[in-house]
Order: structure tokens, then C-alpha cells, then sequence
């Protein structure tokens, strides 16, 4: 997918670790200034340390994303976490992908930004519009570090709910039953499409043309 103004540098909007906190300092200052506040004795500013030392990487988004509502996960194009709000089988969407191997997204990660968001985030340093996925507003991150922690944990819950207000009433009536009854639910499914393959396997097989034995020459 082609970026938009060909050569265009991006505005140095500040993000993650370059946004600076409403009193003009960076993560890099606060953090010193937490940890002066501590050997002073501050018992706040222990925590403060603790959240900005705490970066998002895979095992944590991973965490992030499964803690949400209705969350499935698959493994699919490779080495790719793809989440999705509900089980594919009765109509779930995907939402996000961690990419393990930095090939499908150009980076690390890449999920649903919405119209609105996406402009902003496409102009930040590590941005990136989603391979594939940017003619429906999907941002990829380059880094995990092109966020904040807090940044990530909130664009990630946004295309949560982004996905699930678009989902089908069908599917939203699904996922509210019962854990059991949606088990049964997608076991069901699960054989009807099982059922539905075999019948396209057996059709194509009797479709394709038979060879012919050449008959030996006499």
C-alpha cells in the first residue's frame, strides 16, 4: 500500500516515548526526578518509576488483548497472533495482530484505529498505515516503543470496541449467551464447516478430468 504524499516528510507529532507530560518534561526527565523523589523517601514516586520503566512489548499486549471482552486467538500468515472480538465461526472480527516477526505488518504490531485516530497516529514517528489494512483505518507500529504504555493499552481497547459496535446483531446475541451455550454454539459450527469442506473436497475430486492410458504401441 502506497503512502500518501509521495516524499512528504511526517510532522514530528510527539508520541510514546517523545511526548512530553503536561509540565514540559519528557519520560526521561520525570523518570529521573521519580527516582530522586524515592531516595528522598516519596513512597508515590516508587510507582511512578515502576509505570515508566514498564514498556508494552508482545507478552504484554498479548496479556492486554486476552483480558478484553468476548477475545479470541488465533495463529495465522505466519507468525502472527491475530485477535479477534468474538470466535470467527459465528461471525467475530479480527481487531489486532501482534506480528512475531516483523513481516506482515513492517513492525510489530498493527490494529484498528478508526478514521479519526488514524490520522493523528499515521503522522507519528513509528506509525505506519497497516499493510493490507489502511483502506479501513488500521495503523501499524513499527516499534513497541512508538507508544506509551498507557498510549497502547488505549488505542488497543478502542479497536476492541470499534470492531465489536460493527459486529452483526446475530453474532452480539451470540457472545451474550452463556459460556457453555457459546461453546456448543461453535462446535456446531464447526461441524457444519467441516461438513461444507468435505462436500467442496468430494466435488472438485469428481470435477477433475482423468488422465487417459496411453495404450502401448503394438
Amino acid at each position: 500500500m502506497a503512502r500518501s504524499g509521495g516524499g512528504r516528510s511526517k510532522k514530528q507529532i510527539p508520541c510514546g516515548n517523545d511526548r512530553k507530560k503536561g509540565n514540559g518534561k519528557s519520560e526521561k526527565q520525570v523518570l529521573r526526578d521519580a527516582q530522586d523523589d524515592k531516595s528522598e523517601g516519596d513512597d508515590k514516586s516508587e510507582d511512578s518509576v515502576r509505570r515508566i520503566l514498564w514498556r508494552m512489548d508482545a507478552e504484554r499486549a498479548r496479556a492486554f488483548l486476552l483480558s478484553l471482552p468476548h477475545v479470541m486467538e488465533t495463529q495465522q500468515w505466519g507468525d502472527n497472533l491475530v485477535f479477534w472480538v468474538g470466535d470467527k465461526r459465528i461471525g467475530g472480527k479480527m481487531f489486532a495482530l501482534i506480528d512475531l516477526s516483523g513481516g506482515l505488518s513492517k513492525g510489530v504490531a498493527m490494529y484498528s484505529a478508526g478514521p479519526e485516530r488514524y490520522a493523528e497516529l499515521v503522522e507519528c514517528d513509528g506509525m505506519i498505515p497497516a499493510p493490507y489494512m489502511a483502506r479501513i483505518f488500521w495503523v501499524a507500529a513499527e516499534r513497541w516503543d512508538a507508544l506509551r504504555n498507557s498510549e497502547w493499552e488505549e488505542g488497543l481497547r478502542a479497536a476492541h470496541e470499534i470492531v465489536f459496535n460493527k459486529l452483526p446483531k446475530k453474532t452480539r446475541d451470540a457472545l451474550a449467551l452463556p459460556a457453555k451455550a457459546q461453546e456448543k454454539l461453535i462446535a456446531d459450527r464447526k461441524k457444519v464447516l467441516a461438513e461444507k469442506a468435505c462436500v467442496i473436497d468430494t466435488s472438485k475430486a469428481k470435477a477433475a478430468p482423468t488422465k487417459k492410458k496411453r495404450q502401448p504401441a503394438k
